[in-house]
């Protein structure tokens, strides 16, 4: 399972697209004899997560153009066989963490309540009702992993929203 998340996590998708679940309930994988590989890859590397993302990402797949001719994207819409690189290849939260690991704020601090980053002055505007303030926390809770971000309902963090996270409407968690 492991291989499978660490490939959606670089690839937009996992080669299963259920996660969570591998076995005969969940959705088969797309590539099985790509998933064994991988998983045998990470297992004969001792669990080495740093070398196998390296593998990840120096491969082929992952290093080809986004970009689709209409011939391939009518033969294959759904990039079945992995002849582009996906649109979307980090999460939204990941984009900001790495930012903040960039730039040396990020804090490391693991657990907690929910933290309030920056945002716009009156970003919640239209939502006034009930009337309603967005309070910036301080301090390092400013720079805590996206992972942590407060959502208000199906409103997203406009710093998630500017980096393509999905709508929390119809999430199943």
């Amino acid at each position: 399972m492991l291989a499978n998340r660490l490939w959606k996590l670089y690839f937009g998708a996992g080669l299963s697209r259920k996660l969570d679940d591998l076995g005969s309930q969940g959705e088969p994988p797309t590539h099985p004899e790509l998933l064994d590989h991988l998983a045998a890859k990470l297992l004969d590397s001792g669990w080495d997560i740093r070398a196998f993302i390296k593998y990840l990402v120096m491969n082929d797949a992952y290093r080809q153009s986004s970009l689709a001719s209409a011939e391939l994207r009518e033969r294959d819409p759904f990039n079945f066989w992995l002849a582009r690189q996906s649109r979307f290849r980090l999460d939204a939260e990941l984009v900001r963490d790495n930012a903040l690991v960039v730039s040396g704020l990020l804090s490391e601090t693991i657990g907690g309540p929910s933290v309030k980053p920056y945002q716009p002055r009156g970003y919640w505007s239209f939502l006034n009702f009930p009337t309603r303030e967005w309070q910036n926390d301080s301090g390092e809770s400013l720079y805590r992993r996206g992972l942590y971000t407060h959502w208000q309902r199906q409103y997203l963090h406009p710093a998630l929203l500017a980096f393509d996270a999905p709508s929390r409407e119809g999430m199943h968690r």
